[in-house]
């Protein structure tokens, strides 16, 4: 099975976290619940890759935008920031459409 987190197009004004992005397709960093956090220091550690998909906004479809490795991750008061490397654009349709409040799945 897959990890996939859930994080808003960038381009969409209301962010509930501050993402940090390489490019429209390529994440760089995300602030994240401590569940994620924790789930992506698991993947960290046993070197698999996970996938972004990147919501709709507007005309902008949903996409798994990119498949990417877990660099770090460091956790603060009641949250944690992820950062990534070996990041892979993909511009994939997505395997499903998430639950409003959903943040990640696996398929």
């Amino acid at each position: 099975m897959t990890f996939y987190i859930v994080v808003r197009n960038r381009r969409n004004p209301e962010q509930k976290w501050p993402n940090v992005w390489a490019d429209e397709h390529c994440i760089k960093q995300i602030t994240t619940t401590l569940e994620i956090a924790k789930r992506c220091e698991d993947l960290a550690q046993r070197n698999e890759a996970m996938r972004v998909h990147r919501t709709q906004w507007k005309s902008t479809p949903a996409i798994i935008s990119c498949e990417c490795r877990v660099a770090t991750v460091t956790y603060g008061k009641g949250n944690a920031r992820v950062d990534f490397k070996d990041c892979r654009p993909l511009n994939l349709r997505p395997p499903l459409t998430p639950e409003r409040g959903q943040s990640w799945y696996e398929v």
